[in-house]
């Protein structure tokens, strides 16, 4: 099929690999979070004495599995957040807990408390897919909310979704939630293409999740590809045949039959 049919949807290679290419953009990489790829519990105890909380995920993961969160807390202990379970526990026992739970290559990240005044995580996620004449769309921009005991918003964990054009009046009021929805949907439309000038093969749709602060700063959660459609298939689906169609049409450009080596199909 490879040699007849070209595909045309590959991965980006994990969290820690696009925030290093995030970070070579100048205009990109203000909007990353303070990170660190942490691999034993030494490490991350560093990061976390240098924020004052931090969010750890694994660098291969996706809806929030296995993601968790530390602060520093009184006399030196730590809180720790993991499994909708929050524990104290001093250094020592944070360390042991630690061996256990870093079974693989995480990333630290600086905690942004992306919360509704109710207390509820939230993020919102621009979905954006390549389209007519391989042009990037911004097919959906939609507020994820979590149950107020979860780390994260992800709706694998039972949150729930709303359109963001509504959510964020709603929750900053009218001219706060239009300014911040304005500045989430510029950075949408942004990214796709100065992202894809980092990588060599061709990107076709992206999940973009975007974080709010208190002070109504927009933080990059992570780039996603490949992002699930579940609940507007038809508006996905139009771009991905009119840039399926291109790709079949547009014979040997950057984004045509070059497209054939990869091995993810969308």
């Amino acid at each position: 099929l490879l040699k007849e049919i070209p595909y045309n949807a590959q991965l980006l290679g994990g969290k820690a690999k696009v925030f290093q290419y995030l970070s070579r953009d100048e205009e990109l990489k203000k909007y990353i979070i303070p990170y660190d790829i942490v691999r034993t519990p030494d490490a991350a105890l560093r990061f976390a004495d240098a924020h004052e909380r931090i969010v750890l995920k694994p660098v291969r993961g996706s809806q929030g599995r296995k993601a968790f969160s530390i602060a520093r807390v009184a006399h030196g202990d730590y809180e720790l957040v993991a499994d909708h379970d929050t524990t104290i526990v001093s250094a020592a026992e944070l360390k042991a807990k630690l061996e256990k739970i870093l079974d693989r290559n995480y990333i630290a990240q600086r905690y942004v408390a992306s919360r509704t005044s109710a207390g509820m995580p939230y993020d919102i996620r621009v979905h954006t897919c390549r389209g007519k004449d391989a042009k990037w769309t911004i097919v959906k921009v939609y507020a994820r909310c979590g149950i107020a005991k979860n780390l994260t918003s992800n709706l694998a964990g039972g949150g729930a979704s709303a359109d963001a054009e509504d959510f964020l009046p709603s929750h900053f009021g009218p001219e706060r939630g239009r300014r911040v929805y304005e500045k989430i949907h510029k950075l949408g439309q942004m990214l796709p293409e100065r992202l894809q000038k980092l990588y060599d093969h061709p990107l076709n749709s992206l999940g973009i999740d975007i974080g709010v602060d208190a002070d109504d700063a927009i933080y990059l959660f992570e780039v996603n590809s490949r992002p699930g459609s579940a609940g507007f298939y038809l508006e996905h689906a139009v771009p991905v045949v009119d840039y399926a169609i291109h790709v079949a049409t547009a014979g040997k450009g950057r984004h045509g039959a070059e497209a054939d080596t990869a091995r993810n199909v969308d």
